[in-house]
């Protein structure tokens, strides 16, 4: 399996009513997940037209396919083959300060489906996890130097690491780090698109917005304060975005109007 190969099937919207009815699956989904913490991903995407259509976004998670992540950690492979997971998608609990990162544009993850969740307290990042060999740890070679690993771990120290995965998603008190969701597909909120436009004027002030930059800078402290699960989201998915979801919409359609009338 290659290293960072991605597999995913991201879905755009066809349309601003493609968007809404979109949005209104996503938040009933936000709304039957209640009051579970929530959890981001980030993720290369292609630049639409339109903050509509950047919004949200829609991915198939198929089995047995490469993800995103450090495919060359033998430990992630060996983790993921333990706890037979079949669709993993890697996402946080650390509310982004940014809109952008590594791995691409900052997303609140929605799971769908049948989906489990799994974390473990010990490990923040699986793909640069080393496990618990000392001669395995950055920096402990002489110099500082790092020894890779070439193999799973032996028997004795997988079982370590398998048995401290828990299921179902952590608060960000309770875990600093990555949840594996194993999910056959989930939705992308766009947060950039989200707070800037779609989220009603109270949570502009998350975001800085300078159309001179790839990127704006988030105050991750008050996005998880305002948004503490999903239950949150769901509300201001089914009110402020739908409502100007629905206008762009209506604006939409007088356009297209005035244009066969004249």
């Amino acid at each position: 399996m290659k290293l960072r190969e991605i597999t995913e099937d991201i879905l755009g919207v066809n349309d601003t009513q493609h968007a809404i009815e979109r949005v209104k699956v996503a938040a009933d989904l936000c709304n039957e997940m209640g009051n579970d913490p929530i959890i981001y991903r980030a993720i290369k995407i292609a630049r639409y037209r339109t903050r509509a259509e950047q919004l949200i976004q829609k991915v198939n998670n198929p089995p047995g396919k490469g993800v995103m992540g450090n495919m060359m950690n033998p430990i992630q492979v060996a983790v993921f083959e333990g706890l037979d997971i079949k669709s993993p998608a890697q996402a946080t609990t650390v509310a982004p300060s940014s809109t952008s990162s590594y791995f691409g544009t900052n997303h609140i993850m929605i799971p769908g489906g049948d989906f489990t969740a799994y974390w473990n307290p010990d490990i923040d990042d699986l793909g640069g996890f080393k496990g618990y060999d000392p001669q395995y740890q950055r920096g402990a070679l002489a110099g500082g130097g790092t020894l890779s690993r070439r193999e799973a771990p032996p028997e004795e120290e997988m079982k370590k690491i398998l048995s401290g995965y828990k299921t179902g998603i952590p608060t960000y008190k309770e875990h600093k780090g990555e949840v594996i969701v194993d999910t056959p597909f989930y939705y992308m909120l766009n947060l950039e698109a989200f707070l800037s436009a779609f989220a009603g004027k109270k949570v502009k002030e998350l975001i800085s917005i300078d159309n001179r930059k790839s990127f704006a800078p988030i105050k991750a402290e008050l996005l998880a304060a305002k948004f503490k699960t999903y239950r949150d989201v769901g509300w201001y998915l089914a009110n402020p975005a739908t409502s100007m979801l629905q206008w762009i919409a209506n604006k939409e359609k007088e356009v297209e109007q005035r244009g066969q009338s004249s």
